[in-house]
């Protein structure tokens, strides 16, 4: 503190170095926090090309300001290599807020993009959805090409691990995609399930994209019924999720699916039985069954077809009811 004679009296003027030092901390806290050995934009500085505003802020501590900076560069052109490259450097060094990843999607991998699916699918729905449209051209300015096709993109969202993302926000995410009929055509579902059976373990929500698939486009029931023969060779009625989408797409495509129920083993029958729907159904074509599988449905009362399953079995409510756009989803996941 420092006391001044003005004459008329005395003035006392408060500050001193301290309050320089505060001011003066105040001043270039923020770029002090962008600085790298040799100084900003040196060799080695991962924010070296980055405009200086835009650096600073982008090595601040508030993520927000950062992908805003980033949507600012970005929403008049799209990124350039080298903005793509220090981002990408910036995410793996010193920024772990995925939203710093969203400007330049289309300007990184395929498989970088994937790697941040779980975390991007996490986010605010809004925010989704803007990610949606970028990887699917919907929201396409610059005519940039993304890395990502709809079909990788739907693929994807099902071989999430269940533990690196929960299973409401994977099935939010594949309903956004449903949602986009333009990019979902049936080709594009056909070639989604076709790679989906090629997996070595069921994926989880599979099924319930199947009957999503078949509910949109009913002219997909040949490719179905196929999905169905190939899954019995995955053992499908020892996956209890599984088994209830394969029952309901059974009954569903009666009598046409009557074919795939006779390649059924006798391993599978435990799992027929315990499936009233399916056991139902399939009483007026007993004659088309093999001897283990006809011998087994003509032999249950109706009071066995429509009873209660017993703890640990893999029920299907009967009556069917009908479909609807968007499946329920499979017991365990509500």
């Amino acid at each position: 503190m420092h006391i001044a004679d003005s004459g008329s009296g005395s003035r006392v003027r408060r500050g001193g170095r301290g309050g320089q030092a505060r001011r003066a901390a105040r001043h270039r806290g923020p770029l002090r926090a962008a600085q790298w050995p040799g100084g900003p934009g040196a060799a080695g500085d991962p924010a070296r090309g980055l405009h200086p505003a835009c650096r600073a802020r982008c090595c601040s501590a508030e993520p927000c300001s950062r992908a805003r900076d980033l949507h600012i560069l970005t929403e008049k052109a799209p990124p350039s290599p080298e903005l793509v490259s220090r981002v990408r450097e910036l995410y793996a060094t010193r920024v772990s807020d995925v939203r710093f990843l969203i400007p330049v999607l289309t300007g990184l991998t395929k498989k970088e993009i994937l790697a941040a699916l779980p975390k991007l699918i996490k986010l605010n729905p809004v925010v989704v959805k803007e990610v949606f449209n970028k990887l699917l051209g919907l929201q396409n300015m610059h005519e940039e090409r993304s890395p990502v096709s709809p079909t990788d993109l739907l693929v994807a969202l099902h071989l999430i691990d269940p533990g690196t993302a929960d299973l409401k926000y994977i099935i939010k995410a594949t309903a956004m995609c449903f949602a986009e009929k333009q990019n979902y055509t049936q080709d594009v579902l056909s070639a989604v399930l076709q790679r989906l059976c090629e997996e070595p373990e069921i994926p989880v929500l599979m099924m319930r994209t199947v009957l999503q698939a078949l509910t949109l486009y009913p002219s997909m029931a040949p490719l179905v019924l196929n999905i169905l023969q190939l899954l019995i060779e995955k053992e499908v009625w020892q996956n209890k999720v599984a088994w209830e989408g394969w029952v309901k797409c059974c009954v569903r495509l009666l009598p046409a699916a009557v074919s795939g129920v006779a390649r059924l083993p006798p391993a599978a029958l435990g799992a027929v039985r315990a499936a009233p729907a399916l056991c139902a159904a399939l009483r007026p074509h007993l004659a088309l069954l093999p001897p283990h599988l006809a011998h087994a449905l003509a032999h249950l009362t109706p009071e066995q077809q429509y009873a209660s399953p017993t703890p640990g079995s893999m029920p299907v409510p009967a009556p069917v009811p009908a479909p609807n756009p968007v499946e329920p989803l499979p017991p365990g996941m509500e």
